[in-house]
């Protein structure tokens, strides 16, 4: 009846090795768990620290204790009990998520257009779309709103239309299918207000939440034209994190993906081509299951349209102010001065050109900034010319202000001849940059300029970062009309035998490009202009 050695020394082992392959399963079974947790979007939690990556983070039950047994286990060692199959585990952000959470704090940060510029009007109500059909119309076949949105320029579009709301286009089907959807407008109609505002309420997580991310890329960045791979689009300030969210993105083929081109008549002709990156893109070679959002002017998008009609799902215009926007504007915006309100009303009952203008938000903006301004100048603009050039001495007389020349401060500025020498200078030489950008393939960012650069107040700076380079400041016009009338400026300051050596030198490149709005428009400031040049 005495026990042997041998069943004395049988539990030893048994007992020893039974808790090893029970926790390397386990922990084999919490991995493959978590992988496939991380790939299922969930709802929101409001007031969660997961709410900017659209994802739900599990809550963690404490884990239970493995305890050794003292006398051998019925069930196989191996085999995992039923608590150690539930039991949760938590794994940090993926990439993707990252580079989620750091666009949403980036658009949340950005000021609207021309913010420090013009007086900022709320612009809820004022982004006015319309979905533009597939086939021309003969005036005789627009219908009354179609009629309305056409105003007898070189913008229009003579397709028949339907109204639209923001909140419609904000209301795209995450979608086995993906859109392609292009959105044009006149100069200044609202095009980079349209996509501030939507890259701010997805990042508020209002709209679109269907989609994991929304990347904006501008298309007049020096580092956006610069990139030929995909993988070069996507920027995030940790290198590592940018280079795992960029080859997960490829990976899905751009899954989840909403990306909006923004300013497609500011690339240059070369990336205009079939086989540049962006028209890849756009017709789905590269990221085939991505969302893809353009703006453009209507006189770029055309060529758009010649070339990839059949890849775009969605043609939408944003139409610009009615007369009663117009009128409602410019309530709120002389709230504070009856007066002055009363008075540009008659002022543009006076003068009907400056009064067919005025669909244009921008310019709305700038009339009811000069004209509150010419009550002192006793000035007041009669064309376009006339209308940015007030704005421009209004811009540089701020800017006199608060960097006074030889000590002095500049009150009065009837033209631009009244300038201190040093600035009309300076002046002219903007003019040049902007002239030279132009032709160089519609360059509407300057990063060879000096660090240091003043430009006079017409100029914002920038930091541009390149992982691979680091940073470097560059320059741009607060708009491009802006740049484009300097331009104009630069030329009508020439002889006019200079002005005509000018095109024949750079004819071929006028004519290739007069498809183009940027040189539509910078021509007709010219020619606003002429009378100043003699």
């Amino acid at each position: 009846s005495e026990p042997t050695p041998t069943q004395h020394s049988k539990p030893t082992p048994t007992q020893h090795s039974e808790p090893t392959p029970t926790t390397h399963s386990l922990g084999k079974h919490r991995r493959m768990k978590c992988d496939n947790l991380a790939l299922q979007p969930t709802k929101k939690v409001k007031n969660d620290s997961s709410e900017a990556t659209g994802h739900l983070i599990p809550r963690l039950a404490a884990p239970s204790a493995i305890e050794r047994p003292s006398e051998p286990a019925p069930m196989q060692p191996s085999e995992p009990t039923p608590t150690q199959h539930s039991e949760p585990s938590l794994e940090s952000p993926s990439a993707v998520e990252q580079y989620a959470t750091y666009l949403k704090s980036v658009y949340m940060k950005q000021k609207p257009p021309m913010y420090d510029k013009l007086p900022q009007i709320k612009v809820r109500k004022y982004i006015k779309l319309a979905l533009i059909g597939k086939d021309d119309i003969t005036p005789e076949e627009a219908d009354e709103f179609t009629q309305s949105t056409i105003r007898g320029n070189i913008h229009d579009i003579t397709r028949k239309k339907q109204p639209m709301t923001f909140d419609q286009i904000a209301q795209l089907e995450d979608g086995s299918e993906p859109k392609c959807i292009l959105i044009e407008g006149a100069p200044g109609i609202g095009k980079s207000t349209f996509s501030w505002k939507l890259s701010r309420k997805w990042g508020k997580g209002k709209i679109l939440q269907q989609y994991q991310l929304l990347v904006m890329l501008r298309l007049r960045d020096n580092r956006v034209r610069r990139a030929t791979d995909v993988l070069h689009l996507f920027r995030h300030p940790d290198e590592v994190t940018q280079e795992a969210a960029a080859k997960e993105i490829v990976r899905r083929r751009g899954k989840g993906l909403l990306l909006l081109l923004e300013g497609f008549d500011e690339l240059p002709a070369n990336l205009h081509l079939e086989d540049s990156l962006f028209m890849r893109i756009i017709t789905g070679v590269e990221l085939p299951e991505a969302t893809v959002m353009i703006t453009s002017r209507p006189s770029a998008s055309g060529l758009l349209l010649a070339t990839c009609r059949n890849d775009i799902s969605q043609h939408i215009e944003i139409i610009g102010f009615t007369p009663e926007d117009v009128q409602c504007y410019i309530t709120t915006a002389f709230e504070d001065n009856p007066s002055l309100q009363s008075g540009l009303q008659e002022y543009l009952s006076c003068y009907p050109h400056m009064k067919s203008m005025m669909y244009v938000p921008l310019n709305c903006a700038i009339v009811s900034q000069v004209y509150r301004n010419s009550i002192k100048d006793k000035f007041v603009p009669k064309t376009m010319s006339d209308l940015y050039t007030s704005l421009i001495r209004s811009l540089l007389l701020c800017y006199l202000h608060e960097h006074p020349v030889h000590g002095r401060k500049v009150w009065r500025l009837r033209s631009f001849s009244d300038l201190p020498h040093d600035v009309f200078q300076q002046l002219r030489e903007l003019g040049r940059i902007a002239y030279e950008g132009i032709l160089q393939g519609q360059q509407v960012i300057f990063s060879d300029l000096p660090s240091d650069f003043d430009g006079l107040g017409l100029m914002q700076s920038m930091n541009e970062l390149y992982v691979d380079e680091g940073a470097a400041v560059s320059f741009s016009f607060f708009h491009l009309t802006l740049q484009e009338f300097m331009a104009a400026f630069h030329l009508s300051e020439k002889p006019v035998e200079r002005q005509i050596e000018d095109f024949q030198r750079y004819g071929s490149k006028l004519h290739s490009r007069l498809q183009y709005s940027h040189f539509h428009v910078m021509l007709q400031f010219l020619a606003g202009l002429g009378k100043f040049a003699g």
